[in-house]
């Protein structure tokens, strides 16, 4: 990844609605479960890219970014992470049972063996702990998009609550998510779903539709983080896993 793609991808996560609202949501089920003793918590983010998730913690935590771009992970050194590891994570060994948690924001659809895939993150974690995981859901949302991110899959919940039982974990928190945006996104995307030509967002040529966007969903995480409500259908799925 080039040094001038990573810079606008930084600046993206930090104005786009859809970006905004996956890092706060993620950030805060962290807090939630993140203990303090005397010695500070390990965390690792798989596909660190930015470190706009695990950079919040490092007061808190000893934080590990790992990522197969080496720009990207010069960028999560300026922002002050010490621990780097340049590794494509199905391929790397790792000492087990290092981590108390472990973030894959959007990185599993994009793993060729997801199932080996977290069958490491299961070795990697320490007793009772945590795996965060945000994914894209809905099948029938497949599109030219996925394919230009390079997504193998998206997923349905009863996918990810199998993957947990059989890789020893039992879910804590788990809802799809932008349930209130799910009917104009797939109109959107089946409206395009043939279309040849990449786009770096669905709705990047509409800036207008940011801030309304933006805050629509912030209501919707504040609804799953106060247990009001948990969606039955939406583009994403957010999961916390306990081993």
């Amino acid at each position: 990844m080039k040094k001038y793609y990573i810079d606008e991808f930084d600046k993206l996560e930090k104005k786009h609605w859809w970006h905004i609202t996956k890092r706060e949501l993620v950030v805060e089920l962290i807090k939630r479960n993140l203990y303090f003793s005397e010695k500070k918590p390990e965390i690792l983010e798989i596909g660190a890219g930015t470190a706009n998730i695990s950079g919040e913690f490092l007061d808190k935590a000893q934080v590990t970014a790992l990522d197969k771009s080496k720009t990207a992970l010069s960028f999560c050194r300026k922002k002050g992470i010490r621990k780097l590891i340049h590794a494509d994570f199905e391929k790397y060994c790792f000492f087990q049972k290092k981590y108390d948690i472990i973030i894959a924001a959007d990185i599993l659809e994009h793993l060729r063996d997801d199932k080996k895939a977290l069958r490491k993150v299961s070795r990697l974690l320490k007793k009772n702990g945590l795996f965060i995981l945000h994914v894209p859901a809905k099948i029938k949302l497949t599109s030219y998009w996925d394919k230009s991110l390079g997504h193998f899959r998206r997923y349905e919940m009863e996918t990810i609550k199998s993957l947990a039982v059989k890789n020893g974990f039992f879910l804590t928190f788990s809802s799809y998510r932008i349930s209130f945006l799910y009917p104009f996104i797939k109109i959107f995307r089946r409206l395009n779903k043939f279309s040849s030509k990449s786009q770096s967002s669905d709705f990047a040529r509409f800036s207008f539709l940011n801030s309304p966007f933006l805050w629509i969903t912030r209501i919707e995480n504040f609804l799953l983080l106060s247990g009001i409500a948990k969606f039955p259908f939406g583009t994403s799925i957010i999961a916390v896993m306990k081993k």
